[in-house]
């Protein structure tokens, strides 16, 4: 006599066999279906591109479409091929190049007059012409730009000037110390100039307090 643990354990057994029975025949029908609409795919592309029979051509013909029939007459069915339609067709014809030789044409187009009605010959005018084009078609170099524009600004191709006054002896000079166009550390300049100042003022300074103090005496 069977216990119910078995008894119960038998049950769930046959449940998974049924489920696993069920599971694969739904499984064989998927398959069948998928295949049966990839030969149907096959055979209409083959319908496509095979030639139409003359003998067809003395009657109408019927055509499926879907669930629908359609008669087609007779004068259509003359000698043809079908090609079936490519989803890509591929050029070897440059687009994006022709589109930038054309916008640079046209830009040539509508510049001025000076451009185009020059007195200079014709190779100078070709050479303008390929010179707008390289300049147009290359990229600015935003990098060098700037450090060229930070070398004007800073004063190197320049010579740099420093000018004081003072006086000495009653009389004014004027000290102006030019500095060539050299790449050096101006603040080295700077320190010396000021040392230079102080010592003549100091200097100055001193003498005078002699003067004085010999006047009063």
């Amino acid at each position: 006599m069977a216990t119910p643990l078995e008894t119960r354990s038998a049950e769930i057994t046959d449940e998974v066999m049924v489920r696993r029975l069920k599971n694969r025949e739904r499984q064989r029908r998927y398959r069948a279906r998928k295949r049966l609409e990839e030969d149907i795919k096959k055979s209409c592309m083959t319908q496509q591109c095979t030639w139409l029979p003359n003998e067809q051509q003395l009657c109408d013909t019927a055509t499926a479409l879907g669930n629908q029939e359609v008669q087609l007459p007779a004068e259509s069915q003359s000698d043809a091929v079908i090609i079936p339609s490519s989803d890509r067709v591929h050029c070897s014809r440059k687009w994006k190049q022709d589109a930038r030789q054309a916008h640079l044409f046209s830009n040539i187009e509508n510049s001025p007059a000076e451009v185009l009605h020059s007195v200079e010959p014709v190779l100078e005018c070709e050479s303008t012409v390929k010179n707008i084009q390289t300049s147009s078609i290359r990229r600015r170099d935003w990098k060098a730009e700037a450090r060229s524009k930070n070398k004007i600004e800073i004063g190197t191709d320049m010579p740099a000037v420093f000018c004081t006054c003072f006086s000495y002896n009653r009389t004014i000079f004027v000290l102006v110390l030019k500095y060539p166009p050299v790449q050096h550390n101006f603040s080295v300049y700077g320190v010396l100039l000021t040392w230079l100042i102080d010592v003549l003022m100091v200097y100055d300074l001193t003498k005078r307090n002699k003067e004085m103090v010999w006047r009063d005496m």
